[in-house]
């Protein structure tokens, strides 16, 4: 898909648009925590707002979150930004803001980083309305080994 085909999906709206990967479970979180520390993504986990380095594994990020919030924002080249809130363990769920993706350059970032989340969980990763789970206008598909 290019840029003309999808740029009005991200049209500002007031709402987010939304990133899953689904039906994972919590070593597929562990795959995640460890590959976003050893990718070229710039990212900051901040725990009750303080910034402090992310947990070894998703069960710790639980622990923290039985006191506190927790954030995980990962940032793109240009400086798009994705957070992930940790919900809940059985998917992976990151939110970007539509006013960022605003050329075809940030969506091929976008593209480069859902291609990378699809081949590390080795999962169709998909990108929704907010809230809209169901309804995917773009997915990305793993590459086979």
């Amino acid at each position: 898909m290019n840029w003309n085909d999808i740029s009005d999906k991200f049209k500002h709206d007031g709402s987010l648009r939304d990133i899953y990967v689904n039906q994972i479970e919590s070593s597929t979180w562990d795959d995640f925590i460890k590959g976003i520390r050893n990718s070229k993504y710039k990212f900051v986990f901040t725990y009750n707002q303080q910034s402090q380095e992310i947990p070894e594994n998703y069960e710790d990020i639980k622990l923290l979150q039985k006191s506190g919030v927790t954030l995980l924002s990962i940032y793109l080249p240009s400086g798009t930004r994705s957070n992930c809130l940790f919900f809940v363990e059985y998917e992976i769920e990151l939110d970007i803001t539509p006013v960022e993706i605003t050329d075809e350059s940030s969506f091929l970032e976008l593209c480069n980083f859902l291609r990378w989340l699809a081949n590390l969980t080795k999962k169709c990763t998909i990108v929704t309305y907010e809230d809209e789970q169901d309804n995917p206008f773009f997915e990305v598909l793993p590459i086979a080994r």
